[in-house]
């Protein structure tokens, strides 16, 4: 057997593979073998005919139909041979029958060969946010209203309101109504962040039978362009309910008997929101910036099966609304390649991390988790261990926390704040302050 590798463009190689009428006759007489037990001829019994009689009557065929499988033997045995990295699925594009053999073409992607780039001793911003009181009594306030009751009034003076309205499509010169268009009745809670400003504006200090000219793109420029009379029809008064001590156990089941029980953990719950979306800010800058550093090309391939899948992620995401079934995958794809690019870097990079520092998922990683679902389900601790451990999503969930760990705990942090809208600026912060992770 004969094969020479071309190297193509990145990580795509094209393999010719020959092989002799000596080296094919092993693969036919198994074809043989195997067709036997399937052959009918008239006289034998199925299972029974001769196999020079297989080979005279479907010898041809078996032999162009058993083709494809010695090719994919082959490779298989020359990929394992020689330790090639193949990824993704080989493509037999060529198959050439000669009086001497046969010469297969294939075309297949592989894992990049790269240097791994320093990944100790990164600079990473870490966002901070120390929960205030007022956050706080925000919650507070938002559970009191939520769990409040609505009652008729005569005015709204202010934004704990729900104004019930109609609006009437009129002529903007004209201001008549225009004819066909019934009239919309709909319900704005003035509290609401979504409410555009300048209808919040027109509706307080309003009551019943009050109307006023509105035109929505005024205030938003993607709103439609029309515009409305409308008429105040309804005026409710969100009453917040007031959180006594009874109402704190009777919400929480008796877990909290107190408002300030409730609060303190409110708070360490607000508190551990801000660190998780910390983590997970620092941990994007480290895919971010290992990705960048490290120069590689990812299988064309596998970029193309990863956007493909975020693409129907996207369709499944929105699959209860109306018109879900328009949306088109593939008209998606181009456009998340470069993210699916991105992701595949950091796959293989974050493999050959892994490889090189030989992390692995340890029994002591699963404990408290091994301890818990035993716990629940009444089960031997042995027996969970090892389903957690055979567990792919599991383990793959802890071995990404214990990478990211050991890459924080050589990085040095700078601390930034996060804005109010939950963002952070990396630089020009006033307070920065620079550390570096000690454990």
């Amino acid at each position: 057997m004969e094969n020479t590798i071309k190297e193509l463009d990145g990580c795509k190689r094209e393999i010719e593979i020959t092989l002799t009428n000596d080296e094919l006759k092993p693969h036919f007489d198994s074809a043989y073998k195997e067709a036997q037990k399937h052959a009918e001829i008239k006289g034998f019994r199925k299972g029974k005919v001769p196999i020079n009689l297989v080979k005279q009557y479907f010898g041809k065929r078996i032999e162009a139909e058993s083709l494809e499988t010695i090719c994919d033997d082959e490779f298989r045995k020359i990929i394992k041979e020689n330790v090639i990295p193949v990824v993704g699925q080989p493509n037999l594009f060529h198959i050439d029958r000669t009086d001497d053999g046969v010469v297969f073409k294939i075309s297949y992607e592989i894992l990049p060969e790269f240097e791994l780039a320093d990944y100790r001793g990164l600079t990473i911003d870490e966002p901070i946010h120390t929960v205030t009181d007022e956050e706080v009594q925000h919650e507070l306030d938002n559970l009191a209203k939520n769990n409040g009751k609505m009652e008729p009034a005569e005015f709204v003076n202010d934004e704990n309101h729900i104004v019930g309205i109609q609006l009437t499509e009129i002529d903007a010169q004209s201001q008549v109504p225009i004819i066909g268009e019934k009239p919309i009745d709909t319900h704005v809670y003035l509290a609401n962040e979504t409410v555009i400003p300048e209808l919040k504006a027109l509706l307080l200090n309003t009551k019943v039978g009050y109307t006023f000219i509105f035109q929505p793109k005024s205030a938003d420029n993607n709103a439609p362009d029309k515009t409305y009379n409308v008429e105040v029809t309804e005026i409710q008064k969100l009453v917040p309910i007031e959180l006594t001590n009874d109402f704190i156990i009777q919400y929480t089941n008796g877990k909290f008997n107190t408002l300030n029980e409730f609060s303190e953990e409110l708070e360490f719950q607000l508190q551990d929101e801000w660190n998780h979306k910390s983590r997970t800010a620092m941990e994007d800058q480290i895919v971010m910036k290992i990705v960048e550093m490290n120069s590689l090309t990812a299988p064309e391939s596998i970029v193309k099966e990863v956007a493909q899948q975020m693409a129907e992620d996207v369709k499944k995401r929105y699959a209860h609304l109306p018109d879900s079934q328009n949306i088109d995958v593939e008209n998606m794809i181009p456009g998340l390649m470069p993210v699916a690019d991105k992701t595949v870097k950091w796959e293989i990079i974050r493999k050959k991390i892994i490889e090189n520092e030989k992390l692995e998922v340890e029994d002591f990683d699963i404990d408290n988790l091994v301890e818990a679902e035993a716990a629940r389900s009444k089960s031997d601790p042995d027996t969970v261990r090892r389903a957690i451990m055979q567990n792919k999503a599991i383990t793959d969930n802890i071995m990404h926390k214990k990478l990211m760990d050991f890459i924080l705990d050589f990085a040095i942090t700078n601390e930034v704040q996060f804005d109010e809208h939950g963002h952070y600026h990396p630089e020009g912060e006033e307070h920065h302050h620079e550390h570096e992770h000690i454990h």
